[in-house]
C-alpha cells in the first residue's frame, strides 16, 4: 500500500514509488491519495481506546486497518521545512488508535509483520533535511508493527529533476531488494 502525501499524483515521490513497484515487479498497488482523502488529524480525545476506532468518521479508520493488513506500507511525501506533508502527518496521527490498542507503548504488541519504506523529495538540499521526516516515519512504522527498512531521498529536485538523479534511482533499487528480503 502506498500512502501518497503529495498533492501531485504524478510528482517526484510517486515517480520514486513507480520505480519501487517496477523493481519489485509488483504491478498495481493500492494508492491512498491523502490530499484527496481529507482525513482529520488525531484530536487526542483518547476515546479510541475504549471503542471501535476513532470518533471522527472520515474513513481514516478503514485506511489504517488496510495499512495494517498490507505486506508493505510505503509513505511518499515531499518535505517542507524538514517535515512530512500535512496530509501524511494527519494520517500517521490517526495511527494513535493502533498505539492505544497495543497498550500505549511503542513496539508492544505483535512482532513486526511486513515492512515500511519512506520515499521523500525536496526542492532544496541541505545537511540533515530529511532526518526529522525519517524519525516520524520510523515511529509510525514501529507503531504499526512494521520493520522500517529505510528511505530513499531526492534532495535538490529544483535543480536536478528526479529522472536524472541516478543516486536516487540506485537508492530505490536498494530499498526494493530489502523489501523482497522482508516480504
Amino acid at each position: 500500500m502506498l500512502a501518497n502525501g503529495s498533492p501531485h499524483p504524478e510528482g517526484n515521490g510517486m515517480r520514486m514509488a513507480g520505480w519501487l513497484l517496477d523493481d519489485l515487479a509488483a504491478g498495481e498497488a493500492r494508492v491512498l491519495e491523502l490530499y484527496d482523502a481529507g482525513f482529520a488529524p488525531c484530536r487526542g480525545c483518547r476515546l479510541c481506546g475504549g471503542m471501535d476506532g476513532c470518533i471522527a468518521k472520515d474513513g481514516a479508520d478503514r485506511a489504517v486497518r488496510d495499512a495494517l493488513a498490507s505486506d508493505c506500507l510505503v509513505f511518499v511525501s515531499p518535505v517542507h521545512f524538514s517535515s512530512l506533508s500535512s496530509p501524511l502527518i494527519a494520517f500517521i496521527s490517526r495511527m494513535q488508535m493502533v498505539w492505544r490498542e497495543r497498550g500505549g507503548e511503542l513496539g508492544c504488541g505483535p512482532a513486526p509483520r511486513g515492512c515500511g519504506v519512506l520515499l521523500v523529495s525536496g526542492g532544496s538540499d541541505y545537511p540533515g533535511m530529511f532526518e526529522p521526516a525519517r524519525k516520524v516515519a520510523a515511529a509510525a512504522f514501529r507503531t504499526m508493527g512494521r520493520e522500517f527498512l529505510g528511505m530513499a531521498c531526492a534532495a535538490g529536485t529544483d535543480a536536478v529533476p528526479i529522472p536524472h538523479n541516478r543516486d536516487v534511482r540506485a537508492d530505490v533499487r536498494t530499498l526494493a531488494e530489502r523489501v523482497k528480503a522482508c516480504c
